[in-house]
This record gives C-alpha cells, sequence and structure tokens, in this order.
C-alpha cells in the first residue's frame, strides 16, 4: 500500500471529473497500468464514487486514478454523454501518464484499467473511449475493463425509478420539483425509444452496449483482435440491471473473441481465499443478495478480490506472465 488516499489527494480537475496523480520519484512496474479511470453510476456524489477509487489509489502507486461522476443529464440527456471538455480532460491525464511511463520504462506498452458503474456510467465511458479512437496522442493501451452492475435496459418508467432514490426531503417544493422533472424525463425518454423504434434503430443506450463489444471501439493507436479482459460483477437483487442481460453481453463479447462463454462464478457466501477467477478474457462475477453498485459495500474482502484476481490475468495476457499486482 501506497499511503496515497482519496480524501486528500483527490482533486476536483473538470465539471465531473477528479484525478489524483501518482507518487512523485516513485518508478512505474512494467506490470501494473499507469492510470485507472473510474466511471461512477447515475447521480453518485463523488464521496461514494471515491471510496471505489481509493482500492485502486493505493494497489497502483504509479498510476494517474482519474474518477468521472455522471448525472442523470451528462449520460442520457446529451449528444455528448459526459461532457466534451472532461473528456478532453480526462485523455489530456491519461496522455501525460503515458509519456510519463514511456519515459521511465522504454520499450514498454503503457496500459489503462477501466471500471464503469450501472448504464450511467458506461455511457460516458463510451464517449472516451470513441475520442481515444479518433485522438493523435499517444494513450495507454486498454488493458482490461471492470463493468460493474451493467449493461441492463431501459425504458421511462425503469429510467425514473432509478432517479427517485434522489429525491430531495428538504422541502415540499424540492420534491415537486424532482418530481415534475422525473415525470418530464419519463416521457422524453419514452419518446426518444418510440422515434428510435419508429425509425428502426437502436437507441442511444443499446447503441452503447452494441459498440462496447466491438473491437474498433478499444483501438488506441492500433486495431485490436480482441476486446480487452472483462469482468462482469453483477447481483441478482438488483432492481435496474436484469442478470440475463449481463449475460447476454457476456456472451456477446466471448463470440466477439472467440472465446468460451464464461462459466457463472457464484461470489455469494463465499470467503476471500475462496474466490477463483478462470483463465478465461471474459468473467462473470454473479452475487445475489447485494444492491445495485453496492457489491464492495456488502461484501468487500470477496469483491476486490476478484478484482485484484481478474486484474493479475489480465496483466498476465498483456504480457507480462510475472505480474504480481
Amino acid at each position: 500500500m501506497s499511503g496515497r488516499t482519496t480524501a486528500t489527494t483527490l482533486q476536483k480537475v473538470g465539471d465531473l471529473l477528479y484525478a489524483v496523480k501518482p507518487i512523485t520519484g516513485m518508478r512505474p512496474s512494467s506490470h501494473s497500468p499507469c492510470a485507472v479511470m473510474v466511471h461512477g453510476w447515475m447521480d453518485a456524489e463523488i464521496k461514494y464514487v471515491a471510496k471505489y477509487a481509493q482500492p485502486y489509489v493505493e494497489l497502483f502507486p504509479n498510476a494517474t486514478v482519474l474518477v468521472q461522476l455522471s448525472t442523470t443529464r451528462s449520460s442520457f440527456l446529451t449528444s455528448t454523454p459526459g461532457g466534451q471538455s472532461d473528456t478532453d480532460l480526462a485523455l489530456n491525464l491519461l496522455h501525460e501518464a503515458h509519456n510519463g511511463a514511456s519515459a521511465s520504462l522504454p520499450g514498454v506498452q503503457p496500459t489503462v484499467v477501466f471500471h464503469s458503474f450501472s448504464n450511467g456510467g458506461m455511457m460516458p465511458l463510451h464517449t472516451l473511449l470513441q475520442s481515444g479512437c479518433k485522438s493523435q496522442r499517444k494513450l495507454p493501451k486498454p488493458m482490461a475493463y471492470i463493468m460493474d452492475c451493467s449493461p441492463g435496459y431501459l425504458n421511462g418508467n425503469k429510467f425514473a425509478q432509478a432517479m427517485a432514490p434522489m429525491a430531495p426531503t428538504d422541502s415540499y417544493t424540492a420534491q415537486f420539483r424532482h418530481w415534475a422533472t422525473r415525470n418530464a424525463t419519463r416521457v422524453l425518454f419514452n419518446a426518444i425509444t418510440s422515434y428510435a423504434d419508429m425509425r428502426k434503430v437502436d437507441n442511444p443506450l443499446e447503441m452503447v452496449k452494441k459498440s462496447v463489444n466491438e473491437t474498433s471501439t478499444w483501438a488506441w493507436g492500433s486495431e485490436p483482435q480482441q476486446l480487452p479482459p472483462r469482468l462482469y460483477t453483477y447481483t441478482a437483487a438488483d432492481p435496474f440491471i436484469d442478470p440475463d442481460c449481463v449475460y447476454e453481453h457476456a456472451k456477446q463479447a466471448s463470440l466477439v473473441n472467440g472465446t468460451p462463454v464464461p462459466e457463472i462464478l457464484s461470489m455469494e457466501n463465499l470467503s476471500a481465499n475462496q474466490v477463483r477467477i478462470t483463465d478465461n478474457p471474459i468473467q462473470l462475477c454473479r452475487w445475489e443478495t447485494a444492491n445495485h453498485c453496492a457489491i464492495a459495500r456488502s461484501t468487500p474482502q470477496i469483491y476486490w478480490k476478484a478484482i485484484q484476481d481478474f486484474l493479475k490475468m489480465a496483466a498476465a495476457k498483456n504480457g507480462s506472465p510475472q505480474a504480481k499486482l
């Protein structure tokens, strides 16, 4: 552990973007990522998402750790989920991390790990990936992707339901304003979906779900032959994300990679030393009782053990068989 903590070092650098830089003078490791980017779930506050960034800050003291928050507007009610300014800032920081790692370890390909929460986190990540593919800057190669409680499907009613827990309680006026906003958003989202259906095209969320399962989406600097190793962490008790949607998405990813469809690894009632990640680049870790985007809060040791073992496997597949994360 490095001693870095998100409480003291995570700095706001954009509208919804936060960052912590590596310890000055610390030599990077050839098997560790030079950057980690965490995309929070819809309307999550930084104090909650920071708790998921902190283990990465401590696990990879030589890495730049970025956190991008997600709001209803920034993820679903804009033509550029996440915002162009935050996307550009994030790419600049990733470029900086790439250059720092390359200077310290010539000949070693710098890498980045992505971790997104729910559909709300996946949408701005997709914007970043697309912009990275178009960028002329040198960027770290995507090493692994953790999809936490996603992907699901959305309609107006489910979207309004997802907004409901954020209802303010400080006044009747605030509650009424939230109620009106929630219902207006439901109508708008249903209209967008109906328009897409009428034109026989996918709505924005379905387009993103398909796109993250295309190798070209991950082509930062070169066209990959396969999707980067991916870990799906999800829970059967999730009211917003259907486990069948997660499994089908993982199945499609496996078909793209030409690898076996992953077995579902049950994480319920395990101890940390019972966690077993296979060698399949696509992994499915399922819990039964944890809440949406709260698996780490429910079983922190099991959750983080699964992630660390997955990242060890991903590092090995990236050409570092002696990786010791």
